[in-house]
């Protein structure tokens, strides 16, 4: 009896511990192999929820997709990405880009 419930506790350990570590990064690579370019926005926007549209004219639109997953170790952890549409079609996925610090030139 004393080994069934060492073993019932060592398992239930494992499957614990193991369901907490769920990355966002993998979650959001997953996402991505299931997104390829070239994919409508229609379909996208049809496949997915939760997206914020963060960008949109006549000929492109700019989707922010977040993903966030909970551990108690780490908390509450996420991963973004963008995906950029023209002309309606999936055209590039990335992590955005970052406008170029300024820099003050002083002359003597």
């Amino acid at each position: 009896m004393k080994s069934f419930i060492k073993s019932l506790f060592t398992t239930t350990l494992i499957l614990l511990l193991s369901s907490c570590g769920v990355h966002p990064a993998k979650k959001m690579s997953n996402l991505i192999k299931n997104v390829p370019i070239g994919t409508s926005e229609k379909e996208f926007n049809k496949r997915f929820t939760g997206q914020e549209l963060v960008y949109s004219d006549n000929i492109y639109s700019t989707y922010k997709v977040t993903i966030s997953t909970f551990n108690y170790i780490h908390h509450t952890r996420s991963d973004y990405r963008f995906f950029y549409f023209k002309n309606g079609y999936l055209a590039r996925i990335d992590k955005g880009e970052r406008k170029v610090d300024y820099r003050i030139k002083v002359d003597n």
